[in-house]
């Protein structure tokens, strides 16, 4: 948290913006500021953070790249220009965003002014700190309940997807089985398809005197069938 005033010409806010990126950022990820004040920051801004920060190189690439927009509700309150700039319904990749999510903790702020407002400069930030802090907290518990949430529905879906399709492949196999055994039918010889309806009469057949299972895919010689007579023997 940083408070910050007309006079101190940006300087602290480049300061948390170098400070937010960590000890080791990485110039490959793409990086997108929402600031009320956009179209003024932006400014001068790879210029400043190269003679504030010019023993720290990496950090110049990542303030080339750097893209600026506005939040939603403010942008309504600057010039048409900057809408078409930095309006982020016209920024690739926000979804929905509306950048105003920081402002919406000052319900609770309201009533933290009540009482930091006798409270000495330290404690005071001590306040608003523990404030942020909790809200923070809180939103981290509700945005995985709602990942959790979410995730279940999509899994739900996915399931439901899949059993659907699989249902869909075995009726389209025993399409393609029943087809192929009208066909072989037509071309056998019927004293040879007599034969075989006589040594698979039922689907008992398939369990042998001791009552155990036996393969289909086995004749009672134990010589192995052939696709067709299982095929035959399906039907």
């Amino acid at each position: 948290m940083s408070s910050s005033h007309r006079s101190c010409r940006y300087y602290r806010l480049d300061h948390c913006w170098v400070k937010a990126q960590g000890p080791s950022p990485s110039p490959l990820i793409r990086r997108i500021l929402s600031c009320d004040r956009a179209c003024s920051l932006s400014v001068n801004f790879v210029k400043r953070v190269k003679t504030e920060f010019a023993d720290n190189s990496g950090l110049h690439d990542i303030a080339a790249n750097l893209e600026w927009a506005i939040p939603k509700m403010h942008i309504h309150g600057h010039t048409e220009n900057c809408q078409y700039k930095f309006h982020l319904a016209f920024t690739d990749g926000v979804g929905r965003t509306d950048g105003e999510s920081v402002e919406r903790g000052w319900v609770e702020m309201k009533l933290v002014g009540v009482i930091s407002k006798d409270a000495s400069p330290a404690t005071r930030g001590d306040i608003i700190n523990c404030e942020h802090n909790w809200s923070n907290w809180v939103r981290s518990i509700h945005l995985r309940e709602h990942l959790h949430s979410a995730l279940n529905r999509i899994f739900i879906w996915k399931a439901a997807s899949i059993l659907s399709r699989q249902a869909q492949e075995a009726r389209r196999e025993g399409d393609i089985a029943e087809e192929e055994y009208r066909t072989c039918s037509q071309f056998l010889p019927p004293e040879l398809i007599s034969q075989w309806r006589a040594d698979y009469p039922t689907s008992e057949a398939t369990v042998d005197t001791a009552g155990e299972l036996v393969s289909r895919f086995r004749s009672i010689r134990g010589r192995g069938l052939s696709r067709i007579t299982w095929l035959l023997d399906m039907g």
